[in-house]
């Protein structure tokens, strides 16, 4: 069988203003409000080696016209690829299957006026494969060879190949930076900076991911009552309204981790975009807002701090 070979460079380019949510079943790791801008990733299979033993695989297939699933793999890096592919070949083929059954809330009388001719035959067939079959999993490399079945993962899996799976294709995206955390303070005051807090993956990049990832600062238009000193609502609802809001950039921010908020953000949330970089790559770009509104701004002359620091208003030299 002869693969199909995508020659063309990756770049991401995100827009952080557009927001899509990312649905996975590992989402409960990241923090809440975090939504991922992952519309640039379509059509990549997700391959991470965070430790010598084992091999880290996501992949997004299309099961019918209408529904994806986002299929997550935990492998031995010394696993040949053959078995990892019959393991997400058989999940795969789990869900077509599943989706080929009758909808069970379908009623009797209802299914038996259907005439027969009428019957979607082709959504109603489940994937069989013999043990004597190949199943149709095929990763190529980058001169569009298939990778032999015995090769290990830790082997055959490298950048930019080719994986195939029943004539779906995707590209692969080896250790691509991410966020696993993203947060800010809940005391955030006008006139004062803002830190937020961050965890990247994977661990092997971890220094140039915080020296070269991206952030940029926004603030709502809509003004907001802090709602701290009200009795707390239920943790399944949110503090505020989110919806029809728009966010405004904050000028004096210089795409860091820290940012000054101004005057203007008095009362209002706070929205954070993170894009990881490792120096050559972005990655999946996430979002944060703040569960608490910008406090107003502190007179500095009347902080007790204030009058001590004029008795230190020079350095000292070297030799004291």
């Amino acid at each position: 069988m002869i693969g199909i070979f995508i020659n063309s460079n990756f770049t991401a380019l995100i827009n952080p203003l557009l927001i899509l949510k990312f649905a996975t079943r590992n989402s409960s790791k990241y923090s809440k409000h975090i939504k991922l801008l992952n519309k640039n990733f379509d059509k990549m299979i997700m391959i991470r080696f965070d430790n010598d033993s084992k091999v880290s695989i996501s992949v997004k297939c299309q099961i019918t016209p209408d529904v994806e699933r986002e299929f997550n793999l935990n492998r031995n890096v010394d696993e040949p690829i053959k078995a990892t592919f019959e393991k997400l070949y058989a999940n795969y083929s789990k869900q077509i299957t599943n989706k080929s059954k009758p909808n069970k809330k379908l009623k009797k009388d209802e299914a038996s006026d259907e005439p027969a001719h009428n019957l979607n035959i082709m959504s109603m067939k489940q994937v069989v494969i013999s043990e004597d079959e190949n199943i149709p999993v095929y990763l190529y490399d980058l001169e569009n060879n298939l990778v032999a079945p015995e090769t290990k993962n830790i082997d055959a899996w490298k950048e930019d190949f080719i994986f195939k799976i029943n004539q779906q294709e995707f590209k692969v995206v080896v250790n691509l930076p991410s966020v696993r955390k993203l947060s800010i303070s809940k005391m955030m005051i006008a006139g004062m900076a803002a830190i937020v807090k961050t965890e990247f993956e994977p661990n092997c990049l971890l220094d140039l991911i915080n020296k070269n990832s991206k952030f940029y600062w926004y603030f709502s238009d809509k003004v907001f009552i802090n709602q701290e000193d009200e009795s707390p609502a239920p943790k399944k609802k949110p503090a505020f309204n989110l919806d029809n809001i728009e966010w405004k950039p904050i000028d004096n921010n210089l795409n860091s981790k820290t940012c000054v908020l101004t005057n203007e953000c008095h009362n209002r949330l706070i929205k954070i975009v993170c894009i990881p970089n490792d120096s050559k790559r972005d990655g999946l770009a996430v979002e944060h807002i703040s569960n608490t509104t910008v406090q107003e701004s502190i007179d500095l002359d009347k902080l007790p701090m204030t009058e001590r620091h004029k008795q230190t208003h020079s350095y000292l030299d070297s030799s004291k």
